[in-house]
């Protein structure tokens, strides 16, 4: 009973800078614990990553790529003069690609809002999606513009 009771440490303080009898006052010590240490992300390495942004950028090479198919399967098919057949898969690649092309813009522009993150795969998203959303609307004009010109 000799001994006198000290209180417990806050996590703050380190048992160094205690002195018997006296309680630590450093300016360092005295802000508390969460404060001192660096923030660090919830999974390690995803600091650097752009999920949206890389994920617009592949539905822009997907709109790309259906596009490109698309041409090639129309151009195979006017060779049979069915004129049925020959709408059918330039509408059903025109519908694609602008899906495609609209997810890769929205998907870019969620990854260009992002903050310290790289943002080269999301612009190229954007430029993607821009592209098969303009190329969508004016294939569906100049298809609705036709069937009145005639």
């Amino acid at each position: 009973m000799s001994d006198p009771q000290q209180p417990p440490l806050p996590p703050y303080v380190s048992p160094a800078g205690r002195q018997p009898g006296h309680p630590a006052q450093s300016s360092a010590a005295a802000q508390p614990y969460y404060q001192s240490q660096p923030q660090q992300p919830a999974h390690p390495g995803a600091a650097g990553r752009n999920t949206p942004g890389r994920v617009g950028f592949i539905f822009g090479l997907l709109g790309l790529g259906l596009s490109l198919v698309s041409g090639i399967v129309v151009q195979l098919t006017i060779n049979s003069d069915n004129f049925f057949l020959i709408s059918l898969f330039a509408s059903i690649g025109v519908v694609l690609v602008f899906c495609a092309a609209l997810a890769a813009l929205i998907s870019g522009i969620i990854g260009l809002r992002r903050v310290d993150v790289p943002h080269g795969q999301a612009g190229i998203a954007v430029g993607l999606g821009i592209a098969g959303v303009a190329s969508g609307v004016v294939s569906f004009l100049v298809g609705t513009l036709s069937m009145f010109i005639r």
